[in-house]
């Protein structure tokens, strides 16, 4: 508990940054609000430290646990709670001050300083799952800690940082569709120095993104029910280039179709001959069926790395926008290629909703390794 109590009765004095006002008052009193007071005199002498109200206390002086930070200097989310629950109007400017000083220090294109906890805890908070750093309440930036501390800036004189807070907060709703997220990743994933070399899919690509010509199968087969819309040219994903093919450009065949149904091809092979660390894949599946083909990867060496397609895993499904629960390869896989009802794997080179890149690790590289990469669609039943 930090500071969440009943209001106190003493007037607020004048401070330099933040208008004062007055505590309500209480009317008469009472056992009940003598222990209230009792209990917040010993809250501010054990966790208030001049600038805000820390988060731990241990009761033995001597148990300090390893979690990678100073636990004494973490600003926690409930400070800004304690804006709106009648704490002394002192206290409130310098926890404003705090996360006014959080926002000038935070990592930079953070998306505020409405932190769930200040700096995070980099080992041994198992209760945040999965655990991470940086996510929900470690070191994740919260919704609710924004609303509660522009209300606190307004109710004690800070009202530029509180419109400042709400335009932020705008600005956040506005990229996210008119809704605003209860959590954000409080530090942007560092990416690392990568080099890319893009696949050209042209030689083996089979099928239409829309609505298919002659001899070239379309999307679907059913009149508007396709991607036909993606943007072409040269994409990014993730931090990934891919070239997404103009259809006019290579007789409508702009992706790659692989199922046990005609039209459609069952395997394709497209030579590389280059070594990498990991190769991306803008690809999706359809049916109902969860295995829907198999990535093979051959060295030079003549031996190879398999690995099967499966919806839910390593692939997400073109139609459906089922993402709960599913591993993060399979979120950020491109809802892309597939018919409904058929077994298919797609390998692109194109666009489409979702973030699009699925990551599949290579085993350790051979040398001079020329790898040939396939995608089989296994027949039904």
């Amino acid at each position: 508990m930090e500071g969440l109590c009943e209001p106190r009765s003493s007037k607020c004095s004048e401070n330099d940054s933040g208008r004062s006002r007055e505590s309500p008052r209480r009317l008469g009193s009472s056992p009940r609000l003598s222990l209230a007071d009792t209990l917040q005199n010993r809250l501010d002498r054990l966790a208030w430290n001049g600038e805000f109200y820390v988060h731990w206390i241990a009761e033995n002086p001597d148990y300090k646990p390893d979690v990678g930070v100073d636990m004494a200097r973490q600003v926690s989310l409930s400070n800004a709670y304690s804006l709106n629950r009648g704490i002394s109007h002192d206290k409130c400017a310098a926890i404003l001050r705090t996360y006014q000083r959080i926002r000038r220090e935070m990592p930079e294109r953070s998306p505020g300083e409405f932190y769930g906890i200040y700096p995070p805890f980099q080992r041994g908070f198992t209760q945040n799952m999965p655990g991470k750093v940086w996510e929900y309440v470690n070191g994740g930036v919260i919704a609710c800690v924004a609303g509660e501390l522009a209300h606190g800036a307004f109710e004690h004189g800070f009202e530029e940082y509180g419109v400042d807070i709400l335009r932020r907060q705008g600005a956040v709703a506005r990229r996210y569709r008119g809704y605003l997220p209860a959590t954000l990743r409080g530090k942007p994933v560092e990416t690392p120095q990568r080099s890319f070399q893009k696949l050209d899919l042209r030689s083996i690509a089979n099928a239409d993104v829309g609505a298919g010509s002659a001899g070239v199968p379309g999307w679907s087969g059913e009149s508007g029910h396709d991607l036909h819309e993606l943007p072409t040219g040269t994409q990014e994903f993730q931090g990934v280039p891919f070239d997404v093919i103009v259809p006019s450009s290579n007789g409508n065949r702009a992706c790659l179709g692989l199922s046990p149904s005609s039209p459609y091809q069952q395997t394709a092979t497209l030579p590389v001959r280059a070594k990498a660390a990991a190769i991306y894949l803008l690809h999706a599946g359809a049916g109902e069926d969860t295995t829907i083909g198999t990535f093979t990867i051959r060295y030079a060496d003549g031996t190879s790395y398999s690995e099967n397609v499966e919806i839910g895993k390593n692939v997400g499904s073109w139609w459906s926008r089922r993402t709960a629960g599913m591993p993060a390869r399979a979120r950020e896989t491109l809802t892309a290629c597939g018919l409904p009802g058929k077994r298919q794997a797609v390998d692109y080179r194109r666009s489409g909703y979702a973030p699009p890149a699925s990551i599949i690790p290579m085993p350790t590289a051979r040398s001079q390794p020329s790898i040939s990469a396939q995608e089989r669609a296994r027949r039904s039943g």
